[in-house]
């Protein structure tokens, strides 16, 4: 038999999208200081073709 690590569903996004460990998940979740290249990572992880940044009366912003 061959020992099988089971994942929670967070550490499987975290494996899925590149990042380590809860305080880095934590962080993403809540909106907090999260960089360019982690929410990039997220919205293509889950399936995003594009995005858009809406800056109110500013206009929108294509981000990729």
């Amino acid at each position: 038999m061959h020992d099988m690590k089971t994942y929670s569903h967070e550490e499987a996004l975290d494996r899925y999208i590149g990042v380590k460990g809860t305080p880095k998940r934590d962080k993403i979740e809540s909106g907090r200081s999260i960089t360019y290249a982690s929410m990039v990572k997220v919205f293509k992880a889950l399936g995003g073709q594009a995005a858009t940044l809406d800056l109110g009366s500013l206009g929108r912003v294509a981000l990729w």
